[in-house]
């Protein structure tokens, strides 16, 4: 085929970089390899001919595929904690165990393919494996949630991405092979203030749920594929969440000479980038979005300009969530793996170039489904589709969000949300895994929904969807705690179904059990003492909640603060219980996120949260509030701080409540922070001081207040009733740190907080072998005390109205 333009291209020799992928153009073997996560398979496919080879049997959610030398495909299995290994014509040779809970993901050969490496997420590892001994000859921990890589053309460079990122910027571990060995660490820090502001085009926000990455043919950079939730907005810090403010899909570029981040952009009216492959000049870079069934297609030479702007050629339309793309030199063809369209779509990428526009003929060949058939209920499967689908108009107005956007696999995406505009407050993420839809009771931490299908209400609303109701029909229903939408849309019941779907067996393994699945002796321990704690009284029953199917429970533990904001736009009088099955998997506690450690799960209480602005500055302290507006970071509540600058500088809160018990008692202040490195405070309430340490932030650049955190001091005496000072003086010298608002822990919250608080006066050993348990709680059955009761109040042998569905 012509050209319309030539491009000179410096190459290095030899085999191209090379990264994890879920589909595997093998050009040597005229192949294309794919997964089948949800069949348990790998299919083959002959890339010449463009026809299903084989299919062949492999474990539970294969993820991704490596050729090794001689043509062995070695499979990472996710949910069997091993590699399958496979022959060149598709058979199971061998297997290696990874261990319990290991989940291994992202899986690349060197360019001989004597050399595996496997990212273990559940464990946190990286390891090489000899590919012909099948011995592992080196393990680096890393941290959390290791997933895609990406390999140098030299095969000395591995990158790896942290899947879910801290609240304030995103990962990439920069790996030396020959030691294995970890060179840097790589901040992808969050995007914002003058080059990137909220809009219709861009938006600000951390990269998160890092799938993909992949480095250029010329060795000189690599790119991520993220989603971007925007969790900085909110009517707590300004502006409310919008459909094209809410969670956007982000490229990231990483130049490898300096090993740091410098730039992204963002892929307009686009939801979830899962994969990236380079063209095999470098001159294209190809991008699946999985929420909108599309491959698009980006001048890599534009890409590299100052803005990327421009660079988009075309999207072209693929199967049901693309996950995987690979090229294929050989024959110029792209291939992409569609998880949910069960089938892989061939684009003769030969044919570009017609008219200026890039034409690329496609077709769709099956590749799942002739080992076993489909494995899912064809309602689940419809579900599970709708789900991932953003660019459903019913879904979402722009495409840019589905339930998988956060829900990606039914697990969460760690963030903490401001929904104080939905009538709610501050709400971390929680889990689908597990909780069977509704099989818990209802949904969300203030248990706002009593059905999956009152989410219609978020759809049409924060998506900026139609919705799938009739319009009269959504109308006499559109309270969540009403009338029932059930069975008034067929496809908002699917999608029920397949959130219904995902019961005990879906929850992740837990890495901290030991090697046979069993729990450890610590854990044991923490048994008795989870028991001793009384904590069954809540986290009761083989599901770890009292919560009753069809109905809520809720509780006021202390936690509650005033950004916890309401329920369905009415008084927040308690947190639903939540399952303690599947911890393991979550990076931050408690319904507002405000428990960054089990630890801090076990002091952390809430209470009254006072703006800084409220306060009274002086000796040198500043109450900001242009400065937000002037630089976009509107990363603040109520869009004003205080600026504690010099040494001696104060704010002074007046008529602060210390509770309305006898004569007050003992609480705590918790303080709101952001600071260009490590600082000290005084924190006096009516005269008496005491010492805070504040540990450094982050922020990037260092004198911009983007990162903010939270720091805790515990035994502050108050008195009863609003007669009390607290005092905030700067005693370091560090001339950027600033408050953003406190919040006050009376004694009346520590008496609410007093079960989660027991745990606290544990000695150290002990709170780590309750940790130890907790962090233990999988999938597997476990005897909890009154499993043998209904939680709808029947025992096993009574009478009454009972839904099977509840154990």
């Amino acid at each position: 085929a012509s050209r319309s333009r030539v491009f000179t291209v410096a190459m290095a020799p030899g085999a191209p970089p090379s990264a994890s992928t879920s589909v595997l153009c093998d050009a040597a073997a005229r192949r294309v390899w794919t997964v089948n996560r949800d069949h348990g398979t790998v299919a083959a496919l002959d890339a010449d001919a463009a026809t299903l080879v084989a299919e062949t049997a492999v474990c539970a959610q294969p993820r991704g595929l490596a050729r090794a030398a001689g043509g062995e495909i070695w499979v990472a299995c996710g949910d069997d904690d091993r590699v399958r290994i496979l022959d060149a014509a598709g058979a199971a040779v061998g297997e290696i165990p990874t261990g319990y809970g290991s989940a291994p993901a992202g899986i690349v050969a060197s360019p001989s393919g004597a050399t595996i490496y496997l990212a273990l997420e559940g464990r946190g590892e990286l390891r090489r494996i000899d590919a012909a001994s099948r011995q592992t000859t080196a393990t680096l921990p890393l941290g959390p949630a290791p997933r895609a890589l990406a390999l140098s053309a030299d095969g000395a460079r591995l990158l790896v991405t942290r899947f879910l990122s801290d609240r304030d910027w995103g990962e990439v571990w920069d790996v030396a092979t020959a030691g294995l060995t970890l060179t840097r660490t790589v901040r992808l820090p969050k995007l914002g203030g003058d080059t990137h502001r909220d809009g219709t085009a861009d938006g600000r926000g951390t990269p998160n749920q890092l799938v993909a990455i992949a480095i250029a043919p010329d060795g000189a950079h690599a790119w991520v594929a993220a989603t971007k939730p925007n969790v900085e907005r909110g009517t707590l810090f300004g502006p409310d969440l919008d459909s094209d403010n809410t969670v956007r899909a982000t490229l990231v570029e990483i130049a490898l000479a300096s090993g740091t981040a410098i730039r992204a952009i963002d892929l307009d009216n686009s939801d979830s980038p899962s994969a990236l492959v380079f063209s095999p000049l470098g001159d294209y870079l190809f991008v699946t979005l999985q929420g909108d069934d599309e491959l698009v297609v980006l001048d890599a030479f534009e890409l590299e300009s100052a803005a990327g702007l421009g660079s988009l050629v075309t999207r072209l339309a693929t199967g049901s969530a693309p996950q995987g793309v690979c090229a294929d030199s050989a024959s110029d063809r792209l291939f992409t793996h569609n998880f949910l369209g069960r089938s892989t779509t061939l684009f003769e990428a030969g044919v570009f170039y017609a008219g200026g526009s890039i034409q690329m003929p496609s077709s769709e060949i099956v590749s799942a489904g002739t080992v076993g058939g489909e494995p899912l209920p064809a309602d689940v499967l419809a579900g599970k589709r709708i789900f991932y689908r953003a660019r459903d108009p019913r879904m979402s107005a722009e495409g840019y969000l589905s339930c998988a956007t956060c829900h990606l696999d039914g697990r969460d995406d760690g963030r903490t949300w401001d929904f104080t505009g939905r009538g709610e407050g501050l709400r971390r993420t929680v889990p689908l895994r597990g909780r069977d839809g509704t099989g818990h009771g209802n949904v969300h931490w203030s248990a706002n929904f009593d059905e999956i299908q009152d989410f219609e209400n978020d759809i049409r609303t924060a998506f900026g969807g139609t919705g799938f109701m009739d319009d009269d029909d959504y109308a006499a229903t559109a309270p969540p705690l009403g009338p029932a939408k059930a069975g008034l849309s067929p496809d908002l019941d699917r999608l029920a179904a397949y959130v219904a779907s995902l019961g005990a067996a879906s929850i992740p393994r837990s890495p901290f059990r030991n090697g046979d699945g069993t729990f450890t002796a610590a854990a044991v321990a923490g048994r008795t003492r989870f028991r001793a704690l009384a904590c069954t009284n809540c986290h009761r029953g083989d599901r770890f909640t009292d919560s009753t199917h069809g109905g809520a429970t809720l509780h006021d533990v202390g936690t509650l603060r005033t950004t916890s904001g309401s329920r369905l736009g009415e008084p927040l009088t308690g947190i639903d219980t939540p399952t303690l099955r599947g911890l393991w998997t979550q990076s931050r506690y408690l319904h507002d996120g405000s428990a960054a450690t089990l630890d801090a799960l076990f002091t952390v209480a809430g209470g009254a949260v006072l703006p800084a602005e409220s306060a009274t500055p002086s000796g040198g302290a500043q109450i900001v509030g242009n400065y937000v507006e002037l630089n976009n970071d509107d990363t603040v509540h109520g869009r004003a701080y205080a600026a504690l600058g010099p040494n001696g500088a104060r704010i002074t809160f007046s008529g602060v409540d210390g509770g309305s018990g006898g004569g007050g008692g003992i609480g705590a202040i918790e303080l709101r922070y952001s600071s260009s490195g490590a600082a000290q405070v005084t924190v006096a309430v009516n005269g008496a001081g005491q010492s805070l340490n504040l540990a450094a932030v982050g922020n990037d650049p260092s004198w911009r207040h983007t990162n903010w955190r939270s720091a805790r001091l515990e035994g502050v005496v108050f008195a009863a009733g609003a007669t009390n000072t607290v005092e905030i003086t700067a005693t370091s010298a560090f001339p950027n740190l600033s408050l953003d608002e406190i919040t006050v822990t009376r004694p009346d919250e520590l008496a609410l907080a007093a079960p989660h608080r027991l745990a606290s006066a544990l000695s150290p050993a002990q709170r780590a072998e309750l940790a130890a348990y907790l962090l233990q709680l999988d999938g597997t059955p476990e005897d909890n005390p009154g499993a043998d009761l209904f939680l709808d109040g029947f025992a096993s042998g009574g009478t009454g109205a009972w839904s099977s569905t509840v154990p």
